[in-house]
């Protein structure tokens, strides 16, 4: 204190000399150079720092020890929408000071920023904000301490990552089937009923989850399909985020077998129910569908029961019936003897012939003549019988 006395002292005298031989702007940049430097003596003679943080200081008549203490926390992982107080920092109490803790707790700091996206709250601005919401009593004080900052963000890894990442994959494939509907209904005839059931199998990894969830909204398109596989483009406005590998298939009624049908029984059709089914979209062709909810429904299938064809396999209940399942009933086998009818300028023969390949009725069929070796067309009208076609 002494030095300090005599620093001030001498200054006080270099300043009025200074004051009677200078004059203008001399003088006043003279003052201010010595302003300046009785400032900077003042603190380091009185042992206090300029650098020292305000959560350290003591004003006069306020306790020395911190009522409160607000610890910030290196990081927080948000799962509401809402940032507390009590969220980013470890609050403690003084001995002997009472506080409604969960009030202060539940002091709002903000909201939680968009998911995958870190957001950090200083320390000063948590001071600022108990500042205008806490009222400490007369000859107490808090103190901020911990870290220069928490960092936030709206979602942990984990649970709530994938959380995040099953409904945005479940409204990517419902924008997926909704799209392939309408572009492909016509070719593939998709009716009412049908339902178009997608299945991303890749492409949509943390980094385009990330893009997705950040942006408003995006666009797909689908580039390709085929069998099932298709690569569809997500996009948001000229961006690209990423290319889809996805399985599409289609979910539709189908005629199945009502109990177990042997090989070579003739099909039923009282005896038919309907179920659903999964198939490639574009092989409706291959199933009987169903879409008046009875198989009577279905003209091809009625055709097929009404012409007593026969099934090619074993069918269990509940198989859907195929259309390559189906046969006709065989009138005549490969090798068989069969009675050939020739009918040629008004005169009628037969003989009997050897055919070369099987057939149901109504279908053509090679037959060849044992003694001269002669091969003749010829439909199948009967059991063992066949007529020649014009040769």
């Amino acid at each position: 204190m002494i030095l300090l006395k005599l620093f001030i002292s001498n200054t006080l005298k270099t300043i009025s000399l200074l004051r009677l031989r200078t004059g203008g702007r001399s003088r006043f940049r003279t003052a201010a150079f010595f302003a300046t430097a009785f400032v900077c003596a003042l603190f380091v003679c009185a042992g206090t720092s300029l650098a020292a943080p305000f959560e350290t200081r003591v004003a006069p008549g306020e306790s020395a020890k911190p009522a409160l203490v607000f610890k910030l926390k290196p990081s927080f992982r948000a799962v509401g929408e809402e940032i507390r107080l009590g969220d980013i920092c470890d609050i403690a109490a003084a001995s002997g000071y009472k506080a409604d803790m969960e009030k202060i707790k539940n002091i709002k700091m903000g909201y939680a920023p968009p998911p995958f996206v870190a957001r950090r709250i200083h320390k000063f601005e948590v001071d600022n904000i108990i500042r205008l919401k806490l009222a400490m009593p007369a000859g107490n004080r808090y103190e901020v301490a911990g870290g220069a900052y928490c960092a936030v963000t709206a979602f942990a890894e984990g649970e709530t990552d994938k959380k995040l990442k099953s409904e945005l994959k479940a409204g990517l494939e419902s924008k997926i089937n909704g799209l392939f509907y309408e572009r492909y209904r016509e070719e593939f005839r998709l009716g009412e009923n049908d339902k178009i059931v997608s299945t991303i199998s890749f492409g949509l990894d943390r980094h385009a989850v990330k893009k997705i969830a950040s942006r408003d909204e995006v666009s797909i398109d689908i580039l390709s399909y085929k069998a099932s596989a298709a690569i569809v483009e997500v996009k948001y406005e000229a961006e690209l985020i990423t290319k889809l590998r996805v399985k599409i298939m289609r979910r539709t009624t189908a005629a199945a077998a009502g109990e177990n049908f042997a090989k070579n029984s003739v099909i039923d059709i009282n005896k038919i129910k309907t179920c659903e089914i999964e198939i490639f979209a574009e092989k409706y062709h291959e199933l009987f569908l169903i879409e008046g909810g009875c198989a009577e429904s279905n003209a091809e299938l009625a055709k097929a029961a009404a012409q007593k064809l026969e099934l090619s396999k074993n069918l269990a209940a509940g198989e859907a019936v195929r259309k390559s399942f189906l046969k006709k009933k065989l009138l005549v086998k490969a090798g068989q003897r069969v009675i050939l009818y020739i009918e040629k300028g008004g005169t009628a023969m037969s003989f009997y012939a050897t055919a070369s390949k099987g057939g149901g009725a109504g279908d053509t069929v090679e037959v060849v003549n044992p003694k001269t070796r002669r091969k003749y067309l010829a439909v199948v009208t009967g059991a063992g019988e066949v007529e020649a076609v014009e040769n």
